[in-house]
């Protein structure tokens, strides 16, 4: 088996890969979520990205759903500045939908 991060290497009963610590299996318990601003695929402040994450949706659904609160009046600007206020910044490196870095 092949950790996905690094290429390394694993057993085929390892949980995390030895070499880059990456969880390569999950063997229950509880797995939670967090609400975070996604700063790697932010427009502004990366609060459409990060709710986007939380709720497996595509990102351009939550911005057209934002903008037509903010049209019809302007609970959306208000909602989107305290999310913004109230949302830590994303601690992981890239989001599930993050385009790969150019060669």
């Amino acid at each position: 088996m092949f950790c996905t991060n690094c290429g390394g290497e694993t057993t085929a009963m390892a949980s995390f890969c030895s070499q880059c610590g990456k969880q390569l299996r999950f063997d229950g318990g509880v797995r939670t979520k967090r609400l975070e601003r996604d700063m790697a695929n932010k427009k502004i402040a990366g609060v459409c990205a990060g709710l986007a994450n939380y709720l497996n949706v595509d990102v351009t659904l939550i911005r057209i759903i934002l903008l037509t609160m903010v049209i019809a009046g302007g609970f959306g600007l208000l909602g989107y500045v305290i999310a913004w206020i109230a949302m830590p910044k994303s601690t992981l490196g890239s989001a599930p939908y993050a385009l790969p870095p150019a060669a």
